[in-house]
């Protein structure tokens, strides 16, 4: 036999291997996330999260959100424009008070940002269920789901850095939802 035939296996072994390893690196980069989350570990969380992307992504789901409630409201009220030309100039700041460590940290654990105190965030944690997967080669979703109805609460979209890197990139806010 030549050194080829003994090598073939063996190269198509650790072909296999290295295309497991790939599919599972936004599992296990999600896994990370949501440790650093739990620990509030803010170093873990400035390598696993891309900031500006984040709060950019937030701020347009936002922005769209207002511009679909301001068209169903507009012929009602004639004041829901002057509401909207208002709530534009409040959603960057509070946006970017909202996308930080802590705040990540708290939706990472599927609860959503709020006033209502951590009692409430952990018990809205503990009725959403995590379902992960591809949306494309370099993007990976986390949906949060309500147990109860199965209704979307939101959904973190990471994406590929490099080979094997990936980053919370975006929140996906549910359409129709306070």
């Amino acid at each position: 036999m030549r050194k080829s035939s003994y090598f073939r296996p063996f190269a198509v072994l650790a072909l296999c291997a290295a295309a497991v390893w790939l599919y599972f690196t936004p599992h296990l980069a999600a896994k990370r996330l949501q440790e650093a989350a739990e620990a509030g570990d803010r170093e873990a969380l400035a390598q696993l999260v891309d900031f500006p992307s984040v709060r950019a992504s937030v701020k347009e789901e936002v922005r769209q959100a207002l511009a679909g409630r301001i068209d169903k409201e507009a012929d009602d009220d004639p004041f829901a424009r002057f509401g909207a030309a208002l709530a534009g100039m409040v959603v960057d700041p509070l946006v970017d008070s909202f996308v930080t460590p802590g705040g990540i940290a708290a939706v990472v654990r599927g609860e959503r940002p709020s006033i209502g105190g951590r009692e409430r965030a952990e018990k809205a944690a503990r009725a959403v269920e995590v379902t992960r997967g591809y949306e494309g080669v370099d993007t990976f979703v986390l949906h949060f789901r309500d147990r109860d109805d199965g209704r979307e609460r939101m959904a973190l979209v990471m994406r590929r850095e490099g080979l094997a890197d990936w980053k919370l990139s975006a929140i996906r806010l549910p359409d129709g939802e306070e």
